[in-house]
């Protein structure tokens, strides 16, 4: 892409005459490119992706990282802001040196979690619907955990991968009886201010060695949720529970009732992925109903 295309953006959104002086390549992640701009007005984190493929993404990811610095409970990666320009899109951020880690990385981690999951709100929710990956994610707000979680969480991505996968009769008959499970199965808390994609490869390590998020996913949710994801690829060290544990500590079965959680990132994997993440879900139908 061409470096005259970061100069423009970075003009409008910092008010200023800007100097590129180099532009490199990154990645090329599910949905964006992402670079790293170097300038006489410093150094930026920048992403792109077509205007028409994902209406307002980066909006919606620059009000949750917004809305997760306001918490002042762990760092966050600065939005500067977001650009249109051509047939493209434009999110500029701060630009990152991820560092060595602290010694107590993953317990400060954990402490910071536990602390931002302490903020609450009325509903369950967000004030906007926003995106999970490539996936819509509904934030129409309700009272109740479990009819939030069925009737966003899973019910509408059911409905997603069974049309377009044709998933059979035997499947959704499995469906209906695992929600059933789900409908009982979380005990009551308050709603909890979530990352909302809460995995190793959306935390860094600052200048400081101390964690860093991004990508995130925002909505106030039952809590639980963002520790099911911190085990869904891999899973964080002890370190990080026990800080969690210490801060906020989490009721009894709390581990058990992750599979409930993991089911919606697993419908989300197998409608972003196709066929090669049913059987993850096949796995936890089995588990519980069959």
């Amino acid at each position: 892409m061409d470096a005259t295309l970061f100069q423009i953006v970075l003009e409008k959104l910092l008010n200023q005459t800007v100097k590129v002086y180099s532009l490199h390549h990154l990645s090329g992640g599910e949905v964006n490119q992402s670079y790293k701009v170097v300038s006489d007005k410093g150094v930026f984190y920048v992403k792109c992706h077509a205007i028409k493929q994902y209406p307002r993404y980066f909006e919606k990811e620059k009000n949750g990282l917004l809305e997760l610095k306001s918490a002042e409970c762990l760092d966050v990666c600065k939005p500067i802001g977001v650009q249109e320009l051509g047939l493209n899109t434009f999110f500029v951020l701060e630009y990152i040196e991820s560092t060595a880690p602290h010694k107590d990385f993953y317990a400060l981690l954990g402490e910071g979690l536990a602390k931002q999951h302490k903020i609450t709100n009325r509903y369950f929710g967000y004030s906007e619907d926003n995106y999970l990956r490539q996936c819509t994610q509904i934030n129409h707000r309700m009272s109740n955990w479990s009819e939030f979680f069925i009737k966003y969480r899973l019910l509408n991505n059911i409905k997603v991968v069974a049309d377009k996968y044709h998933l059979s009769q035997e499947t959704m008959r499995l469906f209906e009886r695992f929600i059933e499970f789900v409908e009982f199965a979380f005990p009551e808390e308050p709603p909890a201010l979530l990352h909302g994609d809460f995995w190793k490869e959306h935390i860094i390590s600052n200048a400081e060695g101390a964690p860093c998020l991004l990508n995130p996913s925002v909505y106030f949710g039952h809590r639980e949720m963002d520790l099911a994801m911190s085990k869904l690829v891999g899973s964080f060290p002890m370190e990080f529970y026990e800080a969690y544990q210490s801060v906020y500590p989490l009721q009894s079965d709390w581990e058990i009732r992750l599979d409930f959680c993991k089911m919606y990132y697993h419908l989300v994997h197998f409608n972003n992925y196709g066929q090669a993440y049913f059987p993850s879900i096949q796995a936890l139908l089995n588990k519980w109903v069959k």
